[in-house]
């Protein structure tokens, strides 16, 4: 039974353990991978990013297309954003076809496509692009797209993935191919305060 205070919470979190048994079953050399996909870290960068897109997008909520890029396994993102939009149509991109198979199998309602964004990704034209791993991909400039775009970077060099690290939210937003951006900063993690994660949000 789903209870009524169940039903509140804006991610399914009762869920969460059914949902890492499942992997730890049958794709058990992700387990660590797909638990990091809910730490306090992706937690805050995802809530963050939707707090400010109801806020974009309050007056029209309702069958909103949204591409996510890089969007591992949607863990926090999907379920955050079915809370907010009415009727959304999600699609997942990414380059790991696992992850998007563990995605599928998680929220069958979502669209994947197992494309590399930086090389692979065709011209996007559609309401809302969200991008929380740009220090992964060359700048968002670069690559063909039309929408209400929301992209995160970070200033966090110490992982050997992250080869495209800005030092600031302008430095960021020169990257967004975004005219007039709208600028955000907060703290990278709870471990540090001189590690900081940017947001740009506006549309191309």
């Amino acid at each position: 039974m789903i209870t009524h205070t169940m039903q509140k919470f804006p991610i399914p979190a009762y869920l969460w353990s059914e949902w890492t048994l499942t992997v730890m079953e049958k794709y058990p050399h992700r387990t660590k991978d797909f638990v990091q996909s809910y730490s306090q870290n992706q937690l805050m960068a995802k809530s963050w990013l939707v707090e400010h897109l109801k806020m974009e997008c309050i007056s029209d909520l309702d069958k909103k297309e949204v591409w996510i890029l890089g969007s591992w396994y949607g863990t926090v993102l999907v379920p955050l954003l079915r809370n907010v939009l009415k009727n959304p149509r999600i699609h997942l991109v990414d380059f790991d076809n696992e992850s998007l198979i563990i995605a599928k199998m998680l929220h069958p309602y979502i669209t994947t496509h197992n494309i590399d964004v930086t090389f692979d990704l065709p011209e996007i034209e559609t309401d809302i692009i969200i991008n929380t791993s740009c220090e992964h991909m060359y700048p968002m400039k670069d690559i063909p797209m039309k929408g209400l775009c929301f992209y995160q970077s970070n200033n966090f060099r110490s992982d050997n993935a992250h080869i495209n690290c800005v030092d600031s939210a302008e430095e960021f937003a020169a990257q967004s191919g975004i005219e007039k951006p709208k600028l955000y900063t907060t703290d990278f993690h709870k471990f540090d305060d001189h590690h900081k994660r940017y947001m740009v949000i506006g549309q191309r």
